[in-house]
């Protein structure tokens, strides 16, 4: 394995990481969403939505960065 390689599984590893880190925040955020919506009043309803259609986002970006540094290194 050259330096390119392990350089390139370093990064893929670390994105991965993000990836899975925001998957897990976006769980928890969804999660407490659904088992609390009925004793939040409508503005926290609004909010907690928002804390979980960004944290949805971040999972996507993440997964867009993964696929993007995939594609410019031309990794399977």
């Amino acid at each position: 394995m050259d330096s390119r390689d392990y350089f390139n599984r370093k990064v893929l590893i670390d994105l991965d990481m993000k990836y899975q880190l925001a998957m897990l925040d976006y769980e928890d955020k969804q999660c407490y969403y659904d088992n609390n919506a009925e004793t939040f009043n409508d503005q926290q309803k609004k909010i907690q939505k928002l804390y979980v259609t960004k944290q949805k986002n971040l999972v996507e970006i993440a997964k867009m960065d993964i696929e993007i540094f995939k594609s410019n290194n031309n990794i399977k």
